[in-house]
């Protein structure tokens, strides 16, 4: 793979220029360091003494949704 691509920071693709830490409201290191928190059993009112409480919040929301999602599919119905 060329240096280039290895090297660009990751990105939606949505618009030139915005990565994925701006799309996403926080960045990797503050990521990481909730979501391990969390995965250690930390509370929401536990990271919040660490790190902003809107980041706090918006990571919480975002691993919520994503729980949503991987749950099981809708199944239709015959009416």
């Amino acid at each position: 793979m060329p240096e280039d691509i290895r090297n660009r920071p990751p990105s939606p693709d949505l618009i030139p220029g915005i990565t994925d830490e701006y799309s996403l409201g926080v960045n990797y290191e503050t990521l990481d360091q909730i979501l391990a928190g969390l995965e250690e059993g930390k509370t929401a009112e536990d990271l919040k003494q660490q790190f902003p409480a809107d980041i706090v919040e918006l990571v919480i929301n975002q691993v919520k949704f994503t729980q949503k999602l991987e749950g099981k599919p809708y199944m239709l119905k015959r009416a």
